[in-house]
């Protein structure tokens, strides 16, 4: 609970709102960077940050394909057996499962 309060206290920070404000209506991606620039960071670093996170969500993607499509060809696999294919993102083996572009 804390983590999650410290967070989105410093999303409002970010957004230039006051505490406790709402956040639905702010382009968090927009707030950032101009947050980011105003504290000194440079617009092309601030590109490199943005290319590897899309880069990193669409892996994730990939990997979440992968495994829903293993799974469906192995119907009968046992999600709570250790050893057996899960479905979830974070696994060991949908983090070894490697994508080229």
């Amino acid at each position: 609970m804390i983590a999650d309060k410290n967070v989105m206290e410093m999303l409002r920070t970010v957004a230039g709102l006051e505490k406790g404000a709402a956040l639905d209506e702010v382009d968090l991606s927009a707030a950032a960077e101009t947050w980011l620039t105003a504290h000194g960071m440079s617009p092309e670093a601030i590109n490199t940050i943005k290319g590897k996170l899309q880069e990193d969500s669409l892996k994730q993607e990939r990997k979440t394909r992968v495994l829903r499509i293993c799974l469906r060809l192995w119907p009968e696999a046992d999600r709570n057996v250790p050893g057996v294919l899960p479905f979830y993102e974070n696994h060991e083996v949908a983090n070894s499962i490697s994508f080229h572009n």
